[in-house]
């Protein structure tokens, strides 16, 4: 199965219930069959299937609803300059996904489109790569709805690749939700709460302090998106990808893209597990420890006030730095990077923070209202169809070697959802940190009834079956290097490690 290349990538078939047939179709669209088998295998509208009134989505989505899409729009690009749609979710699926939302709508209610890309995403690139006029235009034309395509983002910036880092001069604040944002504390409910030396916390910026302040003592806040929070149903598309902080991004983690500002999001303690911080593993050499936090000391006192002076001062000692190092290698004083000296930025298994901010997130989305207030019952209604078609494997999730995997996963809880897609995977999840705690119980207000309880069905089979009967992609993806250690008893090595530190998503 591939993408389709042509927007506005309608389906190749007419089929019964498709409601544009005034309009012309498209070469061949795999993907949107592959949808549409999706809903038929889980069962929805079965007596109608077949017949121009099926309706699939008819017990999730109600007329006058106002539907969320949200796909992961991480970055516009792949960082290793390979298919961009390893990274981001493909437009012809969600295509595919508005159509079957619009049928449940019956006319009555809103479609948009929305997510908070890493803050130096380029939004115009990627609205760009993903077609969206022609999407827009095409629901325009044909059902005079408008689509709504949001950035929710209130902070973008650009990396300067020759200074090494974000300066201040291309650092934009603009709220990117039209509805603005609510904060919302999670207090002693988060998973933060409970965790030590929060003072070592890094978020998403320079400013550390920043990140801290929102999560210290009682105070777990985050900055999420109303348009997010005033939908009353989810579509959440996210892609099937390797992740180097939490080992897979799917629903879970994805929901990284309802903040509209990610220095909220706690993503490593800095340092390593013998000083209270998760960012590398103890095992990196003295040297090297000593370096990163040099490197550290710089960026807090020299880059974190954003002032243009003070980024002069960083960016010559920044370079003195680099000579010193070159100096001290050619003398031999500091051997070349190996073993674990390749860990950095919590790209690893023992990160012990990244997982436990992702699943907070899953209760905001489960039970915030709108007004910032986490009430007892669910708040919104949620359906995923995961992005396989092109997966990405390796050093996710912005440089992920691209993968062609032909699938698609569908399901009504994402937590299951994201369960078995680690598994199809390879990934056994109860060595995935986030998903082992939904998996053994220590999140009972997720809904998620349990490992015996999941059934899946897969093309060509007539019963459900569990985990253990699930076929699995052969060979397993390709781990990260901070992960191989644990499953592949692999030594860590830096040279094997590609692209810029800087990436946090």
């Amino acid at each position: 199965m591939a993408y389709p290349e042509t927007p506005p990538y309608s389906p190749s078939e007419c089929y019964p219930e498709y409601p544009f047939h005034a309009h012309p179709l498209s070469g061949a669209n795999t993907v949107y069959a592959a949808l549409r088998e999706s809903l038929r295998l889980l069962g929805l509208d079965p007596d109608n299937y077949g017949k121009p009134n099926w309706n699939p989505l008819g017990c999730l989505i109600h007329p006058g609803d106002r539907v969320l899409v949200k796909p992961n729009a991480v970055l516009h690009r792949n960082l290793s300059g390979a298919d961009p749609f390893s990274v981001v979710t493909h437009p012809s699926v969600i295509r595919a996904v508005l159509d079957y939302a619009w049928i449940a709508l019956r006319g009555e209610g809103s479609l948009t489109i929305a997510d908070s890309p890493q803050f130096d995403s380029d939004f115009d690139r990627y609205y760009e790569l993903m077609q969206f006029e022609s999407l827009k235009n095409f629901y325009k034309d044909t059902a005079g709805i408008d689509v709504g395509v949001y950035d929710l983002r209130r902070m973008t910036a650009v990396f300067d690749s020759d200074k090494g880092f974000f300066p201040a001069s291309a650092v934009s604040r603009e709220d990117g939700d039209p509805k603005g944002y609510s904060i919302i504390d999670l207090a002693e409910a988060s998973l933060l709460y409970e965790l030590p030396h929060l003072d070592r916390l890094y978020g998403a910026d320079y400013d550390c302090n920043f990140t801290r302040a929102h999560h210290s003592g009682r105070r777990h806040e985050y900055c999420v998106a109303r348009t997010f929070l005033d939908s009353e149903v989810v579509l959440s598309i996210p892609k099937l990808k390797i992740h180097r902080k939490v080992g897979v991004t799917l629903n879970i983690k994805g929901l990284v893209g309802i903040n509209g500002d990610k220095n909220y999001l706690a993503h490593y303690r800095v340092g390593c597990p013998r000083n209270g911080g998760d960012e590398y593993p103890d095992s990196v050499t003295r040297l090297r420890k000593v370096s990163r936090s040099v490197r550290r000391r710089m960026s807090d006192t020299l880059l974190a006030p954003r002032r243009s002076a003070l980024e002069w001062v960083y960016l010559v000692f920044s370079r003195l730095r680099s000579t010193a190092g070159r100096l001290a290698r050619a003398l031999g004083i500091m051997k070349p990077p190996a073993s674990s000296d390749g860990i950095d930025t919590g790209d690893w298994i023992g990160n012990d923070t990244a997982w436990r901010m992702a699943a907070d997130l899953l209760r905001i989305a489960m039970y915030a209202a709108p007004d910032g207030s986490i009430r007892p019952d669910p708040q919104r209604r949620f359906f995923s169809v995961v992005d396989g078609i092109v997966a990405g494997e390796g050093e996710g999730p912005l440089l992920p070697t691209p993968r062609q995997e032909g699938i698609l996963i569908a399901g009504f809880d994402p937590v299951a959802v994201d369960i078995t897609a680690a598994e199809y995977m390879g990934l056994p999840h109860l060595e995935i940190p986030l998903l082992r705690h939904f998996s053994t119980g220590g999140a009972r207000w997720s809904g998620y009834p349990g490992d015996d309880a999941l059934r899946i069905l897969s093309p060509g089979r007539t019963e459900w079956t569990g985990l253990s009967d699930l076929e699995r992609a052969a060979p397993r993806f390709e781990l990260p290097l901070g992960w191989r250690s644990v499953w592949l008893g692999e030594e860590f090595r830096s040279e094997d490690r590609e692209g810029p530190v800087h990436q946090q998503e």
